[in-house]
Formats: structure tokens, sequence, C-alpha cells
């Protein structure tokens, strides 16, 4: 990718054959082509895609969320939640504004918390979010605005399907991203979306 050929980033995250997992890829996979987009599907967030980052002014990573303690045998624990609005599997999805590395750096904190190794204790090559856009900051000078949307996921087995309960959500993550894309196109056109 080079400068002014893409000015919008998608990367999906996640591996496509371990069900719900593979949410991200999946999504970030089914994007049309279209002008000043690109798209990238990851297992996970490595080092060089800072350069990627490097050239656009605007990032949005899809990826699959396990609430801390909830992951467990494969399965979600305490079920769907088709009965409780407030369960994680229930509530709406939304973008998240991710904050730029300088802003956290500013804010005072530490280094380790925002630019620091992947969650589980940096035995792979994996960056977090922040991780990656410190690095592309740090490496290029600059950092695209970025957001992110994460999924409720539910079942982690071998297998390439989704749980029912996040194929449900497939329409609405969906438009999301398509509000995401066409936001874009209107500060292109000189208009807002």
């Amino acid at each position: 990718m080079r400068a002014g050929q893409a000015r919008s980033l998608v990367i999906g995250i996640g591996n496509p054959l371990r069900g719900d997992d593979g949410i991200g890829w999946r999504l970030a996979a089914r994007l049309p082509a279209r002008p000043g987009l690109a798209v990238r599907c990851r297992q996970q967030l490595t080092p060089e895609l800072a350069a990627d980052l490097a050239v656009v002014d605007r990032l949005l990573l899809l990826d699959a969320w396990v609430g801390p303690g909830e992951r467990g045998e494969g399965v979600w624990k305490g079920g769907d939640g088709a009965t409780d609005p407030s369960h994680p599997l229930q509530r709406p999805l939304e973008l998240q504004e991710l904050p730029a590395p300088e802003a956290l750096a500013q804010a005072g904190a530490a280094a380790e918390s925002w630019a620091g190794a992947a969650p589980w204790g940096g035995a792979s090559h994996g960056l977090s979010p922040q991780a990656l856009l410190a690095l592309s900051q740090a490496l290029f000078g600059r950092a695209p605005r970025a957001h992110q949307l994460l999924l409720p996921a539910r079942c982690f087995g071998h297998g390439d399907g989704l749980s029912l309960a996040l194929a449900r959500r497939l329409p609405e993550a969906q438009g999301l991203i398509r509000g995401w894309i066409a936001a874009a196109r209107g500060r292109q056109d000189g208009t807002h979306a």
C-alpha cells in the first residue's frame, strides 16, 4: 500500500478455523473492493502492519471479544443471554474510537499500559491495537485515527462455523462497517455522512 492509494484501512483479526474467533477476518474478507479502501485479514496484529497504518488516515479493526473470565471450555459461560438485555451478547454493537498514541502519552500513561506486549504475555509477535498505533507513530511519525468493532464471541472450537448468537449479529456489524466506510467517502466528496 502506498500513500495516496488508500485513505482508509480495515483489518479483520482472528483465526477463521476457530469458530467465532474468525469473525473479524470473515467480515473484512467480504468487503467489496473500492477506491480509497484497503483491507487486511490477519490472525493477529503484527509489527509490520505499522507501515500500512502510517499511510492511511483512518483505521477500523474488527475482532471477536470475550469479557474477562468469560471464556471457558470453548463456550461463553452463562448461555446466550437471550432473556438478559445487559448480557454482552445482547448489547448493541458500537464502533469504539481508540485514543491516539500521543494523547495517551500526554495523559501520563505508562508505556507498558498502552504500547506493551500482547495480553497473553508476549509469547508471540502479536500486538495490542494501542501498541500497533504507538509503533506506527514511533517509526513513521504518524498513526491514523482508529476505531474498533468488537463482536461478542461465544464458541472458539475447531471449525469454520459461527455460533448462532454471533451469526444473528452479522447484519448489525455489517451496517456499522458500511457506515464507517460511507463516512470516509462523504469526507472525500466534501459532504458529511
